[in-house]
């Protein structure tokens, strides 16, 4: 409605320019807290490497330009927010050992990189082998495409050795520690299944209503048919 109704550039009109940054640095914090507390321990590295490609932004757009050797920074500022949702989904289910969803995380990633969504200036460049910004040194979308091809081949070569040559043994079972098979993947109960039961609660409640409205209804038949049992009793 505010964006409908041209209100914001009034209310940033209001806001001292000065103050934008603390506010969005205060926001982000919060949100980095806020992720710290609801998610596990073990993916708390996840949260503040996606963190990179938005200081890498900053840095860029306050202090350097393409083609003044800054091509590196230039490259991690594009897309930045999707390059970090895709690092962190990679790391993630790395950290977990799933390898395959990690391979595929690669995969998407590869393919964005290689039409230039990220890490390039603008989206499906002139050439697929040009460097970044312009410089034939840096990185070309083809050769950002093929790094995070070779990150899923390592993710699907961790897969294949967790297959055919993980651990036979459960931890606490003897020989657990003498056993050096590659360990099998985390599954974390209400984690990995939440998507199988995030409905639930609204399925219960159209139960819920249903069985209300079958409960109301009898109450209505009941009533109904005690009304005729008076009339006829009056009748007779």
């Amino acid at each position: 409605i505010l964006c409908l109704s041209g209100v914001v550039p009034t209310i940033l009109s209001l806001i001292p320019a000065i103050a934008i940054g603390p506010i969005i640095f205060i926001f982000g914090l919060m949100i980095c807290e806020e992720c710290t507390q609801h998610i596990a321990q073990r993916h708390h590295a996840a949260i503040f490497f996606g963190l990179f490609f938005g200081v890498s932004d900053y840095i860029y757009t306050q202090y350097g330009a393409s083609g003044d050797g800054n091509e590196g920074t230039f490259a991690m500022s594009r897309g930045s927010a999707l390059s970090a949702m895709l690092w962190c989904t990679i790391i993630v289910y790395s950290i977990d050992r799933k390898w395959i969803r990690a391979a595929l995380a690669c995969v998407v990633a590869a393919g964005f990189a290689a039409v230039g969504i990220i890490h390039q200036a603008e989206a499906i460049g002139d050439d697929f082998r040009a460097g970044t910004g312009g410089n034939i040194d840096s990185t070309s979308p083809f050769e950002f495409m093929m790094g995070y091809l070779s990150m899923g081949g390592v993710c699907m070569i961790y897969w294949v050795l967790q297959t055919y040559f993980g651990k036979q043994t459960e931890p606490g079972e003897e020989g657990y520690e003498d056993d050096h098979g590659y360990l099998p993947p985390i599954e974390e109960p209400g984690v990995d299944d939440m998507f199988d039961t995030w409905w639930d609660p609204v399925m219960m409640g159209k139960e819920t209503e249903t069985d209300d409205a079958a409960a109301m209804k009898e109450s209505d038949e009941d009533d109904i048919a005690l009304k005729e049992s008076d009339d006829d009793d009056v009748e007779a």
